[in-house]
């Protein structure tokens, strides 16, 4: 919801917390005013920490009037401690959030290895294991959020709460932490960047911090990386890539974390085929890292591997070889067409709907493929397959 225009209505019937912004032009008091505050103060979300009032009608005289009838007539009976921060003031709870977010990014960061550079913070977020660093990058991009929102609410202010020097500093930190959460983000293959914000935070924020992402970066961000490395030059990539990347050694390993990211959500419907393209890009990091491959055949070479993460279809099959299910089946039978194509047909003429799941129709299933294949264990193999394979649902 852009804008919501309410000539007039009862507060108490109205009830939108997401949003931001209250212009007032009309005389309030009292009661009425201080419930219009308290209406527009709603949180609603990340994105949202406090309202903010626009006022037309000289009402801030009143409003402390209001304030002062609630504060001391309504909780008379209360301690002064217990009803503090009612109505907050907007400038200090901002330096207070951002402060409380800078202390944690650098407290977060603190563990990164010297000399702090790229590659030292991907090893940091990423490492060699993504899944089990997910929790620390997630709340690395939690606290950029906060942190983010904090320097563009500063900007909104009308007196400055920081001098000149110390506001610079927090500019250069914004886009400190702004470039490396899309760093982090690209190499990890999460592509949070901007996206988990507003169109509007994302606007006004490239206003502040200088933004130079191209379409491709953009691209990546929707699509990922490895699914854009499939689809380009190799050139065209690798110079749109070194706008994040400053050294080939971190574009390298990103890379590898991308497409390591796409084969492991692609191997359970295609164990064999993927564990091998697994060990290839093993290999490929290794010949980099230990320099027997220069950067640019290092691309070259996860470029065409790339391809195959996402493009298995264009993998040579026999004629007869032509269906999802049958590639799959073909890759995890070592390349037995005629015990593929069985098996395939078994499945096609058994199988019933919703079999997937319910225990008798899954048994039924079983014993009708147990006298195409004789070996147990493959047998197990083959249906849990058969399992993840779209067509046979």
């Amino acid at each position: 919801m852009k804008l919501l225009i309410v000539v007039d209505k009862l507060l108490t019937g109205f009830d939108a917390p997401s949003l931001t912004y209250l212009y007032i032009d009309k005389k309030m008091q009292d009661h009425g005013l201080f419930q219009a505050v308290c209406r527009v103060n709603r949180l609603d979300g990340e994105d949202k920490d406090f309202g903010c009032i626009i006022d037309y009608s000289d009402l801030f005289d009143s409003l402390q009037e209001a304030h002062s009838d609630y504060t001391n007539k309504a909780f008379e009976n209360y301690e002064r401690e217990d009803i503090q921060g009612l109505i907050s003031d907007k400038a200090q709870k901002i330096k207070k959030k951002l402060e409380e977010a800078r202390d944690q990014l650098r407290s977060l960061c603190e563990s990164v290895k010297e000399p702090k550079d790229e590659m030292d913070y991907i090893a940091y977020f990423c490492g060699s294991d993504l899944e089990k660093n997910a929790q620390k990058r997630r709340l690395f991009y939690q606290l950029v959020g906060v942190f983010l929102r904090m320097f563009v609410e500063l900007n909104h202010l009308e007196k400055p709460i920081y001098s000149k020097e110390e506001m610079q500093k927090i500019k250069q930190e914004a886009e400190f932490y702004r470039h490396l959460q899309k760093m982090i983000g690209l190499s990890s293959g999460d592509s949070v960047d901007l996206k988990s914000y507003s169109e509007d935070m994302r606007r006004i924020l490239d206003a502040y911090i200088k933004a130079t992402d191209s379409k491709t970066l953009i691209k990546i961000e929707d699509q990922g990386l490895c699914e854009v490395l499939a689809q380009m030059d190799i050139n065209d990539f690798n110079k749109e890539l070194s706008q994040v990347f400053k050294n080939e050694s971190s574009m390298a390993e990103s890379i590898a974390n991308n497409t390591r990211k796409r084969i492991i959500e692609k191997e359970a419907i295609d164990p064999k085929y993927y564990e091998k393209l697994s060990s290839l890009l093993n290999d490929l990091i290794n010949q980099f890292r230990e320099k027997k491959l220069t950067y640019l055949e290092y691309l070259q070479q996860i470029h065409n591997l790339a391809q195959q993460v996402i493009h298995k279809e264009d993998k040579n099959y026999p004629k007869k070889i032509n269906t999802n299910a049958l590639k799959t089946l073909y890759d995890n039978l070592d390349q037995n067409e005629a015990l593929a194509l069985e098996i395939d047909a078994c499945i096609r003429d058994n199988k019933k709907d919703g079999w997937v799941g319910h225990n008798q129709k899954e048994k039924n299933l079983k014993i009708a493929l147990r006298k195409t294949i004789n070996d147990e264990g493959l047998l197990e193999n083959i249906f849990n397959l058969a399992k993840h394979i779209d067509e046979y649902h």
